[in-house]
């Protein structure tokens, strides 16, 4: 028996056992009146079938799963915008009872299609951090290039010398039963070079694993025209840089770029300033958050769990994860969240751009 079949197992049964009883509403309430709470949200994609997440990463939540969830958010708390919430932050105003902004990383197609008609029905607003690059060339996301060449492949062993990365050596296996620890050791690889190293090592990758054509394992991700949709609908756009690289490993110069070009891109499209950042991967250090700051943006969000109550920087506002399951679970990740947070720097789940 899988480690991963006892986990959903265990998520459930026991979630809605301890939501039965009243636990979870008990310790959310106790956190709020000890001092209001804003709790932010994360998402990256919303899927109608499973066969778009084939690896189970942490990225996607169903369709059925988020209108859920919307629902228990409408229900429960009180959706404010994400600039709703900076400004009465900044301004030092209380948050309303129990607030919580919606928030989406990367720029996916079903931001538009899929998400956004269930946030409107539900009357909640939602902000989208874009990830700018290769969208006109139709490229996919680094990391979602991985998952697609390592999905759709029939190699069965990766020699890892062949992606051209020094000191990386060794094989990996690539049977279906191997393949999603395989994919696991290679992001994290992936993650740790310079995003043109980086990217370079994932054409080498294409080449070799050479995988069958598949648009579920490789997602469409928002146009010029979705993106001025959306701000017209009432979304707000953010920007998640251009290709989405660990910020803290980048020269001035390059951290400049990937700051100020998305900013002036997306505002262009828009017609109207763009104030948010997400840290990709939620990395960032005192020189990012700085700079992040002095390119003019006004907030930024980071991907430490907590329920900003007061203490964190604006410039690394807290969100949590959202889980693909049930509310019952939902809200036991929302009360695990009332003893974490304040922190600086955060290595989220290994593919989340997260994003």
């Amino acid at each position: 028996m899988s480690s991963l079949f006892v986990k959903k197992m265990v998520k459930a049964v026991l979630p809605p056992a301890l939501d039965s009883l009243g636990i979870y509403d008990r310790v959310i309430r106790t956190a709020e009146r000890k001092k209001p709470i804003w709790l932010v949200v994360m998402y990256h994609r919303v899927i109608a079938g499973s066969a778009e997440d084939p690896f189970e990463m942490g990225m996607c939540v169903a369709t059925r799963r988020f209108r859920k969830q919307m629902q228990f958010y409408r229900d429960y708390f009180e959706p404010i915008p994400l600039t709703e919430g900076v400004r009465r932050r900044r301004e030092g105003q209380p948050m309303p009872d129990r607030a919580v902004s919606i928030t989406f990383d990367d720029g996916y197609a079903d931001n538009l299609g899929i998400a956004w008609p269930i946030l409107r029905e539900y009357g909640i607003p939602a902000t989208v951090f874009v990830t700018t690059g290769g969208r006109s060339e139709d490229y996919g996301l680094w990391w979602d290039r991985v998952i697609h060449a390592v999905a759709n492949t029939g190699v069965t062993i990766l020699d890892l010398s062949s992606l051209g990365i020094e000191d990386i050596k060794g094989k990996i296996p690539l049977s279906r039963s191997e393949r999603k620890q395989s994919l696991t050791r290679l992001l994290s690889i992936l993650w740790q070079q310079d995003i043109d190293k980086t990217m370079l090592a994932i054409e080498q990758l294409e080449k070799v694993l050479q995988p069958q054509p598949s648009t579920a394992t490789l997602p469409a991700r928002l146009t010029d025209e979705d993106i001025a949709k959306l701000h017209n609908d009432g979304m707000e756009i953010g920007a998640h840089t251009i290709t989405h690289p660990d910020l803290r490993m980048t020269t001035d110069k390059r951290l400049q770029r990937e700051l100020l070009l998305p900013k002036q891109l997306l505002e262009s499209i828009t017609g109207e300033p763009v104030n948010g950042f997400a840290y990709p991967k939620g990395l960032y250090d005192e020189r990012v958050r700085n700079a992040v700051e002095e390119a003019g943006y006004h907030y930024a969000v980071g991907t430490v769990r907590g329920l900003n109550r007061g203490s964190e920087t604006i410039f690394g506002i807290e969100r949590m994860g959202a889980p693909d399951t049930s509310v019952a679970d939902l809200k036991r990740c929302i009360a695990g969240s009332v003893n974490s947070g304040n922190g600086l720097t955060v290595q989220s789940s290994i593919t989340r751009g997260n994003g």
